[in-house]
């Protein structure tokens, strides 16, 4: 008995990090938002490790930015709209594994709102969904109240945002309704 549990752990580890770094070594994608119709927008370079941790840097470009609501914001126009780019403000992990992408969730966090609009409304967040698909990490659009990340986490949590939190919206009431992670260009797949 032992040993078949120690066989299922050994596999169950190995199937957490095999997306992490195929081959063992690190790995460069690109975080790229989706509207709609139109041209994609790439606002993000990540690095996995071999062990599964990641950075994430934002690019420049194409955000720009925007005092709002008393505060720094970086915004991408998706006229008529602003999707703005929520940073989260509590520990992360930032380690990443076949069967748990939460903390890329986190880091991907962003907020809708018209353009025309002075301030930010934190109900109006987006948040992106993610799993694994093939190669590449592919996200989908979910609306959530982001006022719940205004008070800090309950002790010892870091996730406050629950599935009962997210909502599913239409691909239209939303500028970016995907978001996709794939490998950046000139790397080998």
């Amino acid at each position: 008995m032992r040993r078949l549990v120690v066989r299922v752990c050994l596999l169950l580890c190995a199937a957490g990090a095999a997306h992490a770094a195929p081959g063992g070594t690190e790995r460069s994608m690109e975080v790229v938002l989706e509207p709609a119709s139109g041209d994609v927008v790439v606002v993000a370079d990540l690095t996995i490790g071999t062990d599964g941790s990641y950075r994430l840097r934002y690019r420049d470009a194409p955000f720009a930015p925007h005092f709002l609501s008393m505060r720094p914001f970086q915004c991408l126009p998706a006229p008529p709209r602003l999707q703005c780019h929520l940073p989260y403000p509590y520990e992360n992990g930032r380690r990443i594994t076949d069967v748990d992408l939460g903390d890329l969730e986190y880091d991907l966090l962003f907020l809708v709102k018209q353009a025309d609009e002075f301030g930010v409304d934190f109900w109006n967040g987006r948040y992106y969904r993610l799993a694994w698909e093939d190669d590449a990490i592919v996200g989908v659009a979910m609306a959530t109240d982001m006022n719940i990340l205004a008070s800090s986490p309950p002790e010892g949590e870091t996730r406050p945002i629950r599935n009962n939190d997210l909502t599913a919206i239409e691909p239209s009431d939303t500028p970016y309704p995907t978001l996709r992670i794939r490998h950046a260009r000139g790397e080998q797949q």
